[in-house]
């Protein structure tokens, strides 16, 4: 299988569910420069450690090299070494809110982490403006909602085993999803992301891990483009998740 490579550009002049832009984040909003020489969060510093809303840091998702056949299904092409992945700034969102992000990391990743309860706690929701963003990431998706709030509550207790039925309608409603994105007007933005193989549960061939496209979320997303996602019609797998306009593979 060939690596993938998702580049992934986003105008605020082109799509509908567009944000002010603003040179500092506006009310109730918390204000995220990136830069390779240091992210700030507000004006400050981003702390390094966690334990409040955002940080720097945290480990990356990705298909580790030398991991043998019971690790997945990478190739050797698909993976990647350990100092590959450090050399990534992860700026980590933990907590619920509005953020607005600007500036660059030519090797990093926006990765949204509320907690194991997130995807039953509607309160769980993450807004990202983009307000001209420049990310790159080489061996993961560049933006990542990893745990938020998932607005389909029956797919969440067939896929948990408190329910034996699901039955897929054609679309989903994505107005309460924990995963928002808006483009704040006149800004364009590039995400430029990676593909993780498969990886296996521990002693398994099942799914641990997973990941296409520059944008990826493992909850249901809302993005300007397109609210209503598709649901895959046996309802055995959670619908594709939406990359955006202009999302293409290497």
């Amino acid at each position: 299988m060939r690596k993938q490579i998702f580049a992934l550009l986003l105008s605020g002049a082109l799509l509908a569910g567009t944000a002010d832009s603003a040179l500092a984040a506006g009310p109730g909003e918390t204000e995220i420069i990136l830069s390779d020489s240091g992210v700030t969060v507000d004006g400050a510093p981003a702390p390094t450690q966690p334990g409040g809303a955002v940080y720097v840091g945290g480990e990356i998702i990705y298909y580790h090299d030398g991991a043998g056949s019971a690790y997945g299904e990478g190739t050797q092409e698909e993976q990647h070494s350990a100092a590959q992945a450090g050399a990534h700034t992860v700026v980590t969102i933990a907590r619920p809110g509005t953020y607005r992000l600007s500036g660059v990391l030519s090797q990093g990743q926006i990765f949204v982490d509320l907690g194991d309860t997130a995807k039953t706690d509607p309160e769980a929701v993450v807004t990202l403006i983009l307000d001209g963003v420049d990310i790159t990431c080489t061996v993961a998706p560049a933006v990542f909602f990893y745990q938020v709030y998932e607005c389909d509550q029956d797919w969440t207790a067939y896929d948990s085993g408190e329910s034996g039925d699901y039955t897929p309608t054609g679309t989903v409603d994505t107005s309460a999803a924990g995963a928002n994105v808006l483009l704040a007007a006149g800004s364009t933005n590039t995400v430029t992301g990676s593909h993780v193989a498969r990886i296996y549960k521990e002693g398994t061939t099942k799914k641990l891990h997973k990941y296409d496209g520059a944008f990826y979320s493992r909850m249901r997303q809302s993005t300007p483009s397109n609210p209503t996602l598709p649901k895959n019609t046996d309802g055995t797998k959670r619908p594709p998740v939406l990359c955006g306009p202009g999302a293409v593979a290497e």
